[in-house]
């Protein structure tokens, strides 16, 4: 029997779901590609449903490298850090979609089409903040992600445009004087 690893069975559904989607790939299809018995992928995957997740997030992961490891030390502004950190999550989900469409929707349309693994990797976003920020606030937190969702959410994607900085510019404007106060940063 084929030696196999956690990464093959990755790599390889990765490659069969590119080439006909995720409802129509099997493990049983895994397998066979792998050249080994469906039995074998459960040493190293629960269910389907694992495989499919651990993809989506390897998928995520990788392409929200710049967000999870946002650097905050040039800053002395948290205002402006926050800035910076959500118009990287939106640089970082637009190059996603420019650069692969098909991927980028198979993975999100799992991912938002599964509350669990979308409140992951939500409150992953909202971890990210709060550290960045040292402000614990869940609430406030989910309202700035919610606020800026048209920049970064999947299902506005078709809208991600040449004129997409100066829409998310907009926006900022406008949420500036708020977050100003939340962060304790007015001046006066």
């Amino acid at each position: 029997m084929k030696i196999i690893n956690r990464t093959l069975i990755l790599e390889t559904a990765e490659f069969l779901i590119e080439q006909q989607g995720m409802r129509k790939t099997s493990l049983s299809q895994v397998a066979k590609e792998l050249g080994v018995s469906h039995a074998a992928l459960y040493k190293y995957f629960a269910n389907k449903e694992d495989l499919w997740t651990s993809l989506a997030f390897g998928w995520l992961n990788k392409e929200l490298a710049d967000v999870f490891h946002f650097d905050p030390r040039p800053y002395d502004s948290k205002v402006m850090l926050l800035h910076d950190w959500l118009w990287t999550l939106t640089e970082s989900k637009k190059k996603a979609y420019d650069a692969n469409q098909k991927m980028f929707k198979l993975y999100t349309t799992y991912i938002d089409n599964n509350p669990v693994v979308l409140n992951k990797h939500l409150h992953e976003l909202k971890e990210k903040i709060s550290e960045l920020l040292h402000y614990s606030n869940d609430i406030d937190l989910s309202t700035v992600l919610e606020a800026f969702a048209v920049f970064s959410a999947p299902s506005f994607a078709h809208t991600w445009d040449s004129h997409l900085q100066e829409r998310f510019e907009d926006v900022w404007k406008l949420m500036l004087p708020g977050l100003t106060r939340l962060l304790g940063e007015e001046r006066g």
